[in-house]
């Protein structure tokens, strides 16, 4: 018999969010779907939906998570206010590089290995909806010229 203080199994919940986590780098954000997720935490839906209402409920969590663990993680300055700034500057910067966070990298190299002609452009710090913003943000105007430029040299 296996004593409940000596079992360092992850708790259900752990496991469906470790496999919100696997779903959203393997498909990207949009097409994680709950029986996915639960299929790959090994449990029902019902189990699932016991915890969150809907997908977008436990990307939430999952997400929520990661950040903690982050911030939990980076180094921390001599006052508390330089730890606060430390610790969220490191966490933006081990973000920035996040798999969760850059999808599109993922995406393009999958694409790729698919034999599907793709050229990766990446805008350093922007936000994920920047090319609909075009009219204020420079780097939204200048990928939704490059997107244009390859639509045109396409379809001539």
């Amino acid at each position: 018999m296996v004593s409940i203080s000596n079992d360092t199994s992850p708790t259900i919940g752990d496991r469906i969010l470790d496999a919100a986590a696997h779903c959203v780098v393997a498909y990207g954000v949009d097409r994680v779907t709950l029986a996915e997720i639960a299929r790959r935490a090994r449990v029902s839906r019902p189990t699932v939906y016991r915890r969150w209402p809907d997908v977008h409920g436990i990307l939430s969590a999952m997400f929520t998570r990661r950040v903690i663990s982050i911030l939990r993680d980076a180094p921390g300055g001599a006052s508390e206010r330089e730890a606060i700034v430390d610790r969220s500057v490191a966490a933006v910067a081990r973000l920035r590089h996040d798999p969760l966070v850059d999808e599109g990298k993922l995406y393009a190299d999958r694409l790729t290995e698919a034999g599907v002609a793709t050229e990766y452009a990446c805008f350093e710090g922007t936000i994920h909806g920047f090319v609909s913003m075009a009219a204020v943000i420079p780097s939204g105007a200048q990928a939704m010229k490059l997107i244009c430029d390859r639509i045109k040299g396409a379809t001539q």
